[in-house]
């Protein structure tokens, strides 16, 4: 692949490069974007540059994520870089980083809701859209044990080890969380993959399962992956049950909501309901009712929602799209109505959900065995 000139670049542009490549892939565009980001000359608009990724087939939140991550790696440098100086000196150079990044993601959104403005959407199911315990989400899990499993681990396994690479991921609060593992064979039943920070923090989001999941060939199915055995330098995995990447078919990234969040309903002449938020993106909403087990709303309801973003009070006007239950609580999906000073603000609420997940990840402390295991 050509790129631009790439001699003597200075450190801070070699970091951002290497932490886009991971996710976006080692690309003209990823090349250009680093590009934008340091500051370094480049002949292609933001716009263009941020168009190609998304045309290349790379997902929104995986943008915002390695350009949330590109920010930390900046303040991080720019605060260690100036301990001694006077702390207006520190803000200052913080609040100058912190705009640059904003300026990038703002013209990120703008460039994805024209992207998705002028594409024809492959109709799939929503994950947020498709409850637990529906037919709809059996009904998938039906059609892929009817497939050759083997044929889909056989396959995957040979091009794991033609390329010597896995593409591994974990998942929190909505939130997408991958990297590239080395792969190092197959062992008996079960493969190897070479151990190293960023896929020990990976399996550390939920330490408890010791599991992750792995794309398979086509990458439209993924592969639970749980571990076996941890030796210096590499995990041993057992290959279990496959699952459609409900994820990767999504429009708008969809953030679990970690606060309380109250939200009031109303439709009609029927009594208001309180309620709570459970999950946000700009194309619709989940919401839970404690108390109750069966929500009082029908699918195609026209219903309305007040709630508080940060410090914004709104209204969102939409329709339920379906409704089940969790427990003690009801549970409703509302699909938003278009409005373009509401889905600024639920854009911007997202995207600081989204800092916040990514800054826990990155600050999860690693398991003992995971910890030996990369000494």
């Amino acid at each position: 692949m050509k790129q631009g000139k790439k001699h003597n670049k200075p450190l801070q542009f070699e970091k951002n490069h290497a932490i886009l490549r991971k996710t976006l892939g080692d690309s003209q565009a990823t090349y250009d974007l680093t590009a934008h980001i340091c500051h370094e000359q480049v002949s292609s608009p933001l716009e263009q540059v941020l168009s190609k990724l998304l045309q290349g087939g790379i997902h929104i939140h995986h943008l915002l994520s390695s350009i949330s991550a590109c920010e930390q790696q900046r303040l991080q440098y720019a605060f260690d870089s100036a301990k001694t100086l006077p702390m207006e000196i520190q803000f200052s150079s913080a609040k100058r980083i912190i705009d640059d990044f904003n300026h990038i993601q703002d013209t990120l959104l703008l460039v994805a809701d024209q992207f998705f403005e002028h594409i024809s959407v492959q109709k799939t199911h929503d994950i947020s859209q498709i409850q637990a315990d529906t037919g709809n989400r059996s009904i998938l899990h039906n059609k892929l044990e009817q497939k050759s499993y083997q044929d889909t681990i056989q396959s995957s396994i040979a091009a794991w080890e033609k390329s010597k690479s896995i593409a591994i991921r974990n998942y929190h609060l909505g939130l997408t969380v991958r990297t590239i593992a080395t792969f190092l064979g197959k062992e008996g039943d079960c493969i190897k993959i070479k151990m190293n920070e960023d896929i020990a923090r990976i399996f550390a989001i939920h330490p408890s399962e010791h599991a992750t999941f792995a794309v398979c060939e086509g990458e439209k199915i993924q592969v639970r992956l749980s571990i076996k055995k941890i030796e210096d330098g590499y995990i041993l995995l057992s290959i279990g049950k496959t699952f459609p990447i409900y994820a990767e078919s999504r429009k708008h990234l969809n953030i679990q909501v970690e606060e309380h969040i109250p939200v009031t309903l109303r439709m009609g002449k029927k009594r208001q309901l309180h309620a709570r938020l459970h999950d946000l993106s700009i194309g619709g909403i989940g919401i839970n009712v404690h108390g109750i087990n069966q929500a009082p709303y029908n699918i195609g309801d026209h219903i309305e929602c007040q709630l508080t973003l940060g410090t914004h009070p709104v209204t969102l006007q939409g329709i339920v799209r379906w409704t089940g239950s969790s427990g003690d609580e009801a549970r409703i999906g509302i699909e938003l109505q278009h409005n373009k000073n509401n889905q600024q603000l639920i854009q911007k609420e997202v995207l600081r959900m989204q800092r916040n997940i990514i800054n826990t990840i990155n600050q999860l402390e690693l398991p003992d065995k995971l910890q030996k295991a990369l000494a």
